[in-house]
């Protein structure tokens, strides 16, 4: 029984140091990225968002010289709205496609500590099956885990790699080392005030602001007056932008409601694998381990312990994943474009042509 034990302790020392060892290269790896330097570059390099910024720029150099009519600074105002709203969408998508990755290879580092896990299961249960203190049974099941988790490590290294090419094609500066992605995902996740959000959405929302910029538009030329046929055209245009700025409201609300509600259950699962969850877990392992090396528990119970916990792990990144994904489309302002099954443009009534002028009989 001493020579067992012995037996396995060496091998867990083995699978142990192995892990531990770190890699060897010749050259040095690239500094690690954080989002705000990739952004950064994006905005320089990448063709559209540089184009944009560009753009952006020169509306709102035009805007401060003024001595511009109502109607060019109307037109200019609306341009840059939409610019704005375009700029947040693409930053938006930026940076959940930069956290998204960062996850990834949270859940990478994870499964590789859990496949690393299986191999060093199956590698002590043959040691068991040789001297008798295991069965064939339990090495086929435990094989098969491996079998499985090693899968699951190639699945989630592959989406790794197709986001990081993503990010960098994204990025497009061709000075770009992309070395491991950097950041804190808890520690730097935002915390949104659902009152405050809420506010600042129908305040500041670019799609609300360009309707909202319509109306006041159509209101003036309803003040104005004008023609009955003139009048009644700006009356209907007033109305539509009134309905479309309505259905934009609602479609926000909509949206905000249900990202909000996915965002505090994320927070929430947070809080709970951070504040019982993970820690109950790792007490599972540390206790098992410290039967094991008492000789009061078998092996594979330390292994099955550990296993939950770096499926805990797992878990615990896919709450971290929806939880920025919510957050940073609430602090875009949810620049939503309307489904065209929800709230299609709407088409008023034609207006009816003016009735042509009496005709003159001539003279007789």
């Amino acid at each position: 029984m001493k020579a067992l034990r012995c037996l396995l302790l060496a091998c867990t020392a083995f699978a142990a140091a192995d892990l531990a060892a770190p890699e060897t290269g010749t050259g040095s790896p690239p500094a690690p990225a954080q989002l705000a330097d990739l952004e950064a570059r994006a905005l320089q390099h990448n063709p559209a968002m540089a184009s944009a910024e560009a753009a952006l720029r020169a509306v709102e150099g035009q805007l401060r010289q003024g001595g511009l009519d109502a109607a060019a600074t109307a037109a200019l105002t609306q341009t840059r709205l939409t610019l704005l709203a375009d700029r947040e969408r693409m930053l938006n998508k930026f940076r959940t496609l930069f956290h998204h990755t960062l996850n990834d290879q949270r859940r990478v580092e994870a499964r590789q500590r859990l496949a690393a896990l299986a191999r060093e299961a199956v590698s002590v249960t043959r040691q068991l099956v040789n001297v008798g203190a295991a069965d064939l049974p339990d090495q086929t099941a435990i094989e098969n885990e491996a079998k499985l988790l090693e899968s699951s490590l190639s699945a989630a290294q592959f989406e790794l790699d197709e986001l990081r090419t993503v990010l960098e094609s994204t990025v497009a500066d061709p000075g770009l080392e992309l070395g491991p992605l950097e950041g804190d995902l808890f520690a730097d996740l935002p915390k949104i005030d659902r009152a405050e959000w809420h506010a600042r959405l129908l305040r500041e929302s670019p799609a609300l602001k360009a309707v909202e910029a319509e109306i006041a538009q159509d209101e003036a030329k309803v003040r104005a007056g004008g023609a009955p046929h003139e009048l009644a055209t700006a009356q209907v245009e007033l109305a539509r932008a009134r309905l479309r700025a309505e259905q934009i409201r609602i479609t926000l609300e909509v949206g905000f409601a249900e990202t909000y509600a996915d965002y505090e259950s994320a927070v929430e699962q947070l809080a709970t694998y951070r504040g019982g969850v993970l820690d109950s877990a790792e007490r599972a392992y540390e206790q098992q381990l410290a039967k094991y090396r008492q000789m009061t528990a078998a092996y594979p119970q330390v292994l099955i312990a550990r296993r939950t916990l770096f499926q805990m792990e797992d878990s615990y990144v896919d709450a971290l994943e929806q939880a920025w994904a919510t957050a940073i489309e609430i602090q875009t302002l949810l620049p939503y474009e309307l489904p065209a099954n929800y709230a299609p443009p709407i088409t008023g009534p034609s207006m009816p042509a003016p009735p042509a002028p009496p005709a003159v009989k001539p003279p007789v």
